[in-house]
C-alpha cells in the first residue's frame, strides 16, 4: 500500500507539471495509445491469474502462473497480426497518421502488462508485498521522468507522453521480474508440471469463458469512452477528459486495487465459514461515510480549482470531473467486491450484468453526442448510468453471495447522512462567500477535515460501521478481560448477587438460563447449583476464564439477542446489565426467543437496564460523584455518544418495555436498583387473563421508591 501510494503520488505530481507543458491534444493521444493496449491486454493471460490466489498448494499455483504467461504469450502473437492488417486504419482512428510506427509497440506492450499482472498477483499471494511496492515507485517514477526528459528533448509532445509511459511500463516488469526471479526461480522450475498446467486449463476455464468477456466489457465502458469521444468531438475533447478521467480514479484506484487483492484472500477463505459478511458490510460503510463527503466537495469545487491548478485551456475538464465524480464514487465502493462473483461461481451473471450494464451505459453516450453534440451533457449521462448499473451490480453481488440485502439500506442512509448534510453546509458557504471564491475554497476545506474526522472516529473507531449492534459490542468486548463493573471485589459481586436474588419469586429452581454470564464472578453469589444452571455469553475467552474458575458448569458461546431453544423450557431467564447491548430491534427478539422457552410459571428478568429517565443526569456526572462542572461532564458525555465512543449503549424508559413485554404475552413490573440508582430491573412472566403489563413498583419496592435518591423527576 505504501508503495502503490508513493508511486500514485508521483504519478499525480507529475501529471500536474506535465499538463503545464503539454496541451489537451497530446494527453488525447496518450489516452487513445493506453486505450488500445488496455483493451487488448485485460485479456491476456486468458484471466487465469486471477484464480493464482485459489489453490491450496503454492506448486498449484506456480503452474497457474505458468499457464497465464503462456497464454499472454499467445495473446501478443495474435495482437501482432492485428497491427501487421490494421495498423493503417487504426492509426487513422486515432486521429494521428504517424502513430502507424508506435502501433508496432503494441504486442510487446501487451505482453509486459500480462506478464506483469500475473506476477503480481503471485508475490501477493506470497504475501511480498514489498517486491510490489517496488515495482509501483519504479513505474510513477520511470514514466514521468522519461516523459519529461522527451520532452526536453523536444521530441512532439504526443510521442513523448506515449514514449515515457511504454518505458515506465517496461521498468516496473523489470524491476518485479528480477525480484521474482532472484527469490523463487527455482521453486517455480521444480513446480513445473505440463499435467498441471493442462488440468488447471480446464478447472478454471470459467475464467476465460466468463471472466475474460466480462473483463473486457468493464474495461470497454471505460476505455470505450475515449474513441466514441474521438469519433464525434474533437482530440482537445480526448484530452480533457482523459485528465478528468485521471483526477477521478487515479486516487479511487488506488485503494480500491489494494482492497481488491485483500478481500480476494480473506473471500476465498472465510465465505464457507460465514464471516465474510461483516468484513463486507463494514468496509462497505467506512468507504461511504469517508467518501461521500469528498463526493459533494468535488461537485462543488473541482470546476474552480481545474481551472486555476492547471490553467485556463484546462478549465473545461472541471466540467467532465463533476460528471465523473459520481460514477467514480460508485467504482469505488463496488471494484473491490467483483471476486465475490468469482469465488462463488457466478461469473456467467457477472458477464451478463457486465454486458447490459457497459452496453446501456455507451449507448446513451453514443446517444447523447451523436443528437445533441454536447459533450459535457453525454458524460453525465455516461456517469448517471454507470451509477444506476453500480447498485443494480452491488444488489445483485449480496444476494449470490447470501449477504443481508437490507444491510444495503444502512449503507444509503449513510450516503444520504453523509453527503446531503454537506451538501446543504457547501451550498450555504459558497453563496455566502461568493465574491471571495478562495475564501469560500478555504471554508469548504475546514469543513470538510473536521467532518472526515469525526466520520473516522465514529465509524472507525468507534465502530459503528460494524453493520449490527451485536457486532459493535463483540467487538468493544474483545480485548476485554473483566466485566468492567468498577469494583471487582468479591463484596461487590455479593451485594449484586444479593439484589438480583431479590427479585426471584420462588427459592428454587430446577432449570436457570442466565444470558450474558461473563466470566463468571457473579455465579457464585447467585446460589444456584451447577446442575440446572446454563450460562451464554458471546466471549470464548469470558467463557474459558468461567470454566477455570467452576469447572463443571454448563456453558455456551452465543449471541444473546437471538439464543433461542425452542424444544426447551427453563424456570428462570436471567441476564444482568445485557439489555444495555440490545438495541429495540435485538431486545424484542430477545423477548420473542424468551417466550419460546418459558412455561406458564416461568420468570424473565432483565436486571440493571439504562434508565432512560435518569440519563441526563447520568450524563452530568450527578451519579459518579461530581459535584461541580456538571455542564462540563454532560457535554463531555455529549461528544463521546456523538463520535461513537461512548460504552453505556442504549438507555429504555419503563413503558417502552412494557408495550415490548405486552406483545409477546408477558407482564412485567419494575424494581429500582440499590445499587446503581440510574437502572431499573424488568421481572417479567407470562400474562394470564387476570395480569397486565404494568410499569408500576410492587409493593415492597415502595420504601425504595419514596427515597428522593430513586425519584424520577429532573
Amino acid at each position: 500500500m505504501t508503495g502503490t501510494g508513493l508511486s500514485q503520488a508521483i504519478t499525480i505530481v507529475g501529471t500536474l507539471i506535465l499538463a503545464h507543458l503539454f496541451a489537451p491534444e497530446a494527453f488525447g493521444l496518450l489516452a487513445l495509445y493506453m486505450t488500445l493496449v488496455s483493451f487488448l491486454s485485460v485479456l491476456g493471460g486468458g484471466r487465469y491469474e486471477l484464480a493464482i490466489m485459489l489453490p491450496e498448494t503454492d506448486a498449484d499455483a506456480a503452474n497457474i502462473l505458468n499457464l497465464s504467461i503462456l497464454v499472454a504469450f499467445g495473446l501478443s502473437l495474435v495482437c501482432l497480426v492485428l497491427i501487421a492488417l490494421f495498423r493503417f486504419p487504426i492509426a487513422s482512428l486515432l486521429g494521428d497518421a504517424r502513430m502507424t510506427t508506435w502501433l508496432w509497440s503494441v504486442p510487446a506492450v501487451v505482453l509486459v502488462f500480462d506478464v506483469y499482472q500475473s506476477l503480481y498477483i503471485w508475490c501477493s499471494r506470497l504475501k511480498q508485498f514489498r517486491r510490489l511496492a517496488y515495482s509501483r515507485v519504479f513505474l510513477g517514477l520511470g514514466t514521468v521522468l522519461s516523459q519529461l526528459g522527451l520532452f526536453a528533448l523536444h521530441v512532439d509532445a504526443g510521442f513523448a507522453l506515449i514514449g515515457g509511459w511504454v518505458f515506465g511500463q517496461f521498468l516496473a516488469l523489470v524491476i518485479l521480474a528480477a525480484q521474482v526471479a532472484a527469490n523463487d526461480a527455482r521453486f517455480l522450475i521444480n513446480s513445473y508440471n505440463l499435467p498441471s498446467i493442462r488440468s488447471s486449463f480446464v478447472e478454471y476455464k470459467n475464467f476465460p469463458l466468463y471472466k475474460a468477456p466480462y473483463s473486457f466489457m468493464s474495461n470497454a465502458a471505460s476505455q470505450l469512452v475515449f474513441v466514441v469521444l474521438r469519433v464525434f468531438a474533437s482530440l482537445e475533447v480526448v484530452g480533457l477528459y482523459s485528465l478528468a478521467n485521471r483526477a477521478i480514479y487515479l486516487p479511487t484506484s488506488l485503494i480500491a486495487s489494494s482492497m481488491n487483492q485483500v478481500f480476494y484472500e480473506k473471500a476465498a477463505t472465510e465465505i464457507r465459514q460465514g464471516r465474510l459478511e461483516d468484513f463486507v458490510t463494514r468496509a462497505l460503510r467506512v468507504q461511504v461515510v469517508l467518501a461521500a463527503p469528498v463526493l459533494v466537495f468535488i461537485v462543488f469545487e473541482s470546476q474552480f480549482l481545474f481551472g486555476k491548478v492547471l490553467g485556463h485551456q484546462w478549465a473545461q475538464g472541471g466540467s467532465y470531473v463533476v460528471s465523473l465524480a459520481f460514477a467514480g464514487f460508485m467504482y469505488f465502493i463496488t471494484s473491490w467486491l467483483d471476486r465475490i462473483f468469482d469465488v462463488c461461481g457466478r461469473q456467467r451473471l457477472s458477464l451478463i450484468l457486465g454486458f447490459l450494464g457497459n452496453g446501456i451505459s455507451l449507448a446513451a453516450l453514443i446517444l447523447a453526442l451523436k443528437f445533441t453534440s454536447n459533450s459535457v451533457l453525454a458524460i453525465a449521462l455516461f456517469s448517471g448510468f454507470e451509477v444506476i448499473y453500480g447498485i443494480v451490480w452491488l444488489v445483485a453481488a449480496f444476494h449470490i453471495a447470501g449477504f443481508r440485502v437490507k444491510s444495503l439500506w444502512n449503507i444509503a442512509q449513510d450516503v444520504l447522512i453523509s453527503g446531503l448534510s454537506l451538501a446543504v453546509l457547501f451550498a450555504l458557504i459558497t453563496t455566502a462567500l461568493h465574491p471571495w471564491p478562495w475564501v469560500s475554497l478555504s471554508a469548504v476545506v475546514l469543513v470538510l477535515s473536521i467532518w472526515l474526522l469525526f466520520a473516522f472516529v465514529r465509524y472507525v473507531r468507534g465502530g459503528y460501521a460494524f453493520t449490527s449492534t451485536a457486532d459493535r459490542f463483540r467487538r468493544f468486548w474483545a480485548d476485554k478481560s473483566t466485566c468492567l463493573n468498577h469494583s471487582e471485589s468479591t463484596d461487590f459481586y455479593a451485594a449484586q448477587g444479593h439484589e438480583l436474588r431479590q427479585l426471584l419469586a420462588k427459592p428454587d429452581y430446577q432449570s436457570v438460563l442466565e444470558i450474558g454470564c461473563g466470566e463468571g464472578s457473579l455465579f457464585p453469589h447467585l446460589h444456584f447449583a451447577k446442575e440446572i444452571y446454563l450460562g451464554v455469553d458471546f466471549s470464548s475467552h469470558f467463557l474459558e476464564t468461567f470454566r477455570s474458575r467452576h469447572p463443571g458448569v454448563q456453558l455456551e458461546c452465543a449471541e444473546g439477542a437471538s439464543y433461542c431453544r425452542e424444544n426447551e423450557q427453563f424456570d428462570l431467564i436471567l441476564s444482568n446489565g445485557v439489555v444495555q447491548h440490545f438495541d429495540r430491534q435485538m431486545f424484542a427478539n430477545h423477548l420473542a426467543n424468551a417466550r419460546k422457552m418459558m412455561h406458564a410459571n416461568s420468570e424473565l428478568i432483565c436486571g440493571c437496564v439504562l434508565d432512560k429517565t435518569r440519563r441526563r443526569l447520568y450524563d452530568s456526572g450527578l451519579y459518579n460523584g461530581a459535584q461541580s462542572g456538571r455542564w462540563k461532564h454532560f457535554l463531555k458525555s455529549a461528544v463521546r455518544r456523538l463520535l461513537g465512543l461512548d460504552a453505556m449503549g442504549y438507555w429504555y424508559d419503563q413503558k417502552e418495555i412494557a408495550a415490548l413485554a405486552r406483545q409477546h404475552g408477558l407482564a412485567v413490573r419494575f424494581i429500582p436498583s440499590t445499587i446503581y440508582p440510574y437502572r431499573f430491573h424488568a421481572v417479567m412472566t407470562v400474562a394470564t387473563a387476570s395480569s397486565h403489563c404494568d410499569a408500576s413498583l410492587p409493593a415492597g419496592a415502595n420504601a425504595r421508591a419514596a427515597d428522593p435518591a430513586f425519584s424520577h423527576s429532573h
